[in-house]
């Protein structure tokens, strides 16, 4: 079965981005995956604070929600993360979140070893809402989310955009927008179910 992760990274639980996920986990769940959901606004995180202790180990020496989270990227096949954009970038709790995948870099870049247990192939979405009514408003989160899909063996495989929302909720009005963030995640497991190791592993 194939796992999916939704990390909602707005403080607004039932938001644009909320809304969005949620149209993405839909056309996931409808395809057969398993579904998990985390909010970044929800758990408990303290701030990397570089102190380079994770060098030797590749271990953070915070012991908080974040093992939690690393966790639930392990089990996952999929991970899409659903963000607005704050000021050319992501909130400051998702923000918090990749910032923590500093021990993760560590275990890939510094000590050799696979970022997250067991190793497979992991694929990574995003989903972003902006205000303005300019497609480069996503550029600033695509680099910044895409580099932590990177740092973690997440291949980056897609990105649905919705612009010009001003209300809390205004992605309601827009059917053909919910629409796409469904079809990305049904196509989203439909191909991952095609992965040669996938199939190997699951025998189909």
């Amino acid at each position: 079965m194939i796992c999916v992760l939704g990390i909602a990274a707005s403080p607004r639980r039932w938001g644009n981005t909320a809304i969005m996920l949620k149209a993405f986990l839909a056309g996931a769940e409808s395809q057969g995956a398993a579904i998990k959901q985390i909010s970044a606004s929800s758990i408990k995180i303290d701030y990397c604070e570089h102190c380079d202790k994770c060098f030797s180990s590749g271990e953070c020496v915070k012991q908080d929600d974040m093992n939690m989270v690393n966790e639930d990227l392990a089990w996952a096949d999929i991970i899409v993360i659903a963000s607005p954009i704050y000021f050319a970038g992501v909130p400051a709790q998702i923000k918090t979140l990749i910032d923590r995948g500093q021990s993760n870099w560590v275990r890939k870049y510094i000590l050799a070893t696979d970022p997250l247990y067991p190793p497979k192939e992991r694929r990574g979405y995003i989903l972003a809402a902006g205000g303005r009514d300019r497609n480069d408003i996503f550029d600033c989160i695509k680099e910044e989310i895409s580099t932590w899909f990177i740092s973690h063996n997440i291949k980056f495989f897609g990105m649905e955009t919705a612009s010009n929302l001003n209300t809390i909720d205004g992605i309601k009005g827009r059917p053909e927008a919910l629409e796409r963030m469904f079809s990305l995640g049904k196509r989203a497991v439909t191909d991952c179910v095609q992965r040669e190791d996938y199939k190997r592993i699951n025998k189909v």
